[in-house]
């Protein structure tokens, strides 16, 4: 087992490699990685599948890259500094529980946001309010407004 994951890590960079992407830089392709492997710092994913490439289990590869101004990304994905939540929906590419994709995007001067957005620094809460863009649930919705 140790062997066949020292393989997959060593494919998935040499394929990293070829299609130039060093780790962690900055590209828009995407790149599939096995489920056991730390998604690097400022990536994303965008979805998961299962793969007798990465071993045994179920979505166990997932598919990452580097954010556009707006992105659909998995529940399971990490929001990038600088990013806000500003809608939920559920997609098949993320697996199959509800509301398992966000859509993530660089603010505005004036953003509505989800709930379960971080708010970036610079920016403040000026109102909440319930929206079905972020799940339905009461108050989940956020005005915010970035300030000086």
């Amino acid at each position: 087992m140790r062997t066949l994951l020292r393989s997959l890590l060593v494919a998935t960079l040499l394929t990293m490699a070829a299609i130039g992407v060093a780790p962690g830089a900055a590209s828009a392709d995407p790149v599939n990685i096995c489920g056991n492997q730390a998604v690097p710092a400022g990536w994303v994913v965008i979805s998961v599948r299962t793969s007798a490439g990465c071993g045994g289990g179920t979505l166990n590869q997932r598919t990452i890259k580097t954010p556009g101004a707006i992105e659909n990304v998995c529940l399971s994905s990490a929001i990038p500094s600088g990013y806000v939540v500003v809608a939920q929906q559920t997609n098949s590419v993320c697996g199959g529980s509800p509301l398992n994709q966000r859509t993530i995007k660089i603010p505005g001067a004036v953003e509505y946001v989800c709930q379960s957005s971080p708010i970036p620094p610079g920016y403040v809460v000026v109102s909440s309010h319930t929206s079905t863009v972020c799940g339905g649930s009461p108050l989940n919705q956020r005005r915010i407004t970035r300030v000086g």
